[in-house]
């Protein structure tokens, strides 16, 4: 992710892959009203991705279809530069790398556990932009 400007600073919410499959489709929330917040960017790591992938095959119908139908959204969005605009104050980016091992294991986080590698996650991101504020959606 590029760097911000203060004045560009957003809340970086990494968000988990339950609230995609079971809640409101991650376009109808108003990101900034619910989490109060002047600009939002929401972080897509890659362990979501993987478990969006494993989604669409694994669970009941409506997971399945929810899993197909976020990731179909995900596909038309333009993450070769970097973030794209959702609407109005409110981005997405997508990660595709994640902390080595050697981090996670400095944090006691282990790589089979999604939550640790979403974890882990966010605590690189919060070390690479000191002074951001990150948060994780679950």
């Amino acid at each position: 992710m590029a760097a911000e400007t203060e004045t560009e600073a957003s809340l970086l919410v990494l968000v988990d892959t339950n609230v995609l499959v079971h809640f409101t489709f991650f376009r109808d929330v108003d990101w900034c009203a619910e989490l109060g917040a002047g600009r939002v960017t929401l972080v897509l790591a890659r362990v979501v991705f993987e478990e969006l992938d494993r989604r669409k095959w694994n669970g009941t119908r409506q997971e399945k279809e929810r899993a197909k139908a976020v990731l179909r959204a995900l596909e038309q969005m333009d993450f070769v530069s970097g973030i794209v605009p959702l609407r109005p104050g409110v981005d997405v980016a997508a990660m595709d790398e994640e902390p080595d091992d050697g981090f996670r294991l400095g944090h006691r986080l282990r790589r089979d556990s999604g939550d640790d590698r979403l974890l882990a996650t966010a605590l690189a991101l919060k070390a690479e932009r000191s002074g951001a504020d990150v948060t994780i959606f679950t």
